[in-house]
């Protein structure tokens, strides 16, 4: 427990917005515009904080693969942007964010293919209920990502809302940050 305290203030979330981290392949600034969009989309939002190493990681000696993926374990949500592969580094970064709560975005760019072991992960990622989505330009991506941000804003107000109608009604709540494919009963209709 302790552990997670500390992790916490170190890599501690803003006030006030949800952090998004963007993760990316960076070696030879493949996705470089596509990590800029994503992160001007995310910080044109009133209620998202972009986090991208470009923009936020402080110069100095820690800062390496284990911060990038210090923040992305703490982050509230994570964009995942795919050219071609799936880096080592950013795979870490989409785990620890997963095994954390994060929402996570895949976009994939649209003219790219992928190599072998990326599609094994996007398709195991479809499998498992996350969406991607392609996109064909910078403008795509900015509308899918601006899409994708306020729905999982609006679904995560509407679980909270449900959370509390379980507990006035007396039934026990679901855990915090779970989704039910099941309909929810309240007031005795389905």
């Amino acid at each position: 427990m302790a552990d997670v305290v500390e992790r916490e203030m170190i890599y501690g979330r803003p006030d006030g917005s949800l952090r998004v981290f963007v993760s990316s392949q960076m070696h030879g600034n493949v996705l470089a515009d596509e990590r800029r969009a994503a992160a001007d989309t995310i910080n044109g939002s009133p209620i998202h904080h972009a986090w991208c190493w470009e923009d936020n990681a402080p110069a100095g000696a820690y800062h390496s693969e284990g911060e990038c993926i210090g923040y992305a374990e703490s982050s509230d949500g994570l964009v995942l942007l795919l050219g071609t592969r799936l880096t080592r580094v950013t795979r870490a970064e989409y785990e620890a964010a997963r095994r954390n709560g994060a929402d996570r975005f895949i976009f994939i760019r649209q003219n790219d293919v992928l190599d072998p072991a990326t599609q094994t992960f996007v398709e195991a990622e479809q499998t498992n209920r996350t969406v991607t989505r392609n996109f064909a330009n910078l403008s795509e991506l900015r509308t899918s990502l601006t899409e994708a941000l306020w729905h999982s804003a609006v679904r995560a107000s509407r679980m909270e809302q449900l959370r509390r109608r379980k507990v006035e009604l007396g039934s026990a709540p679901p855990p915090t940050g779970s989704i039910s494919s099941t309909p929810v009963s309240v007031g005795g209709r389905s």
